[in-house]
């Protein structure tokens, strides 16, 4: 395990195996500790992949004021941490795994990127429509993009959501599935948005499919 500092401002931990990456985006108020991607480091290590999990800017140990944050940031900040893996390994394969907000990031940024082998999505919802106590600078942002539209353009892309979820309803997961190209999954739980049961199986779906993909 090592710690990275990305660009000076990101904060980050490498569990590195191997030249296959699979790159962790927390969600809105959550960061690189949640329990998630600590088992995903685990698991991935012992099947010979590497993790990168970091801290979006104003989040964890990442500098910046969290009310600051914005879509079009934490995307930013995606691609930053992206860029250091292929920088520093040459033959960097990278998959995503994003969780609710950190799935947005993780479609748009797999839209924009044709390298990226394939992408697994927990609690993601395609559309936010109420302010989340971010205030109006992140809800103006969110207007410039199109989650279903860049499922459209995605990396083969595994949809995993809770049926008890409190906060995203399972419609979402339908409406990404929808529009993602073919080479795609759904699967559902009996969990909550943060998936605090059916975790380790909801990550061993998603390490299974990134696995398939390098």
């Amino acid at each position: 395990m090592e710690k990275l500092s990305v660009n000076g401002e990101i904060s980050a931990v490498l569990h590195y195996s191997s030249d296959n990456f699979i790159i962790c985006c927390h969600g809105l108020y959550s960061n690189k500790e949640s329990q998630k991607y600590i088992d995903m480091a685990e698991m991935a290590g012992k099947e010979g992949i590497s993790v990168i999990r970091f801290d979006f800017r104003g989040c964890g140990e990442s500098a910046g004021d969290f009310y600051d944050s914005t879509l079009s940031n934490r995307i930013a900040d995606l691609q930053e941490v992206i860029e250091y893996a292929r920088k520093r390994f040459s033959n960097a394969k990278i998959a995503l795994f994003g969780s609710s907000l950190g799935g947005m990031v993780s479609i748009i940024a797999s839209s924009m990127d044709k390298k990226i082998t394939s992408l697994s999505v927990l609690s993601t919802p395609y559309e936010i429509k109420e302010d989340l106590g971010v205030g109006k600078k992140f809800m103006e942002d969110l207007k410039k993009y199109d989650v279903l539209k860049a499922a459209e353009e995605a990396a083969p892309m595994l949809i995993i959501h809770g049926r008890k979820d409190e906060l995203v309803p399972i419609e979402h997961a339908k409406m990404i599935y929808a529009h993602a190209p073919e080479d795609k999954k759904i699967l559902f739980f009996d969990a909550d948005h943060s998936f605090s049961t059916f975790r380790k199986e909801a990550v061993e779906a998603s390490l299974e499919w990134a696995k398939n993909h390098f």
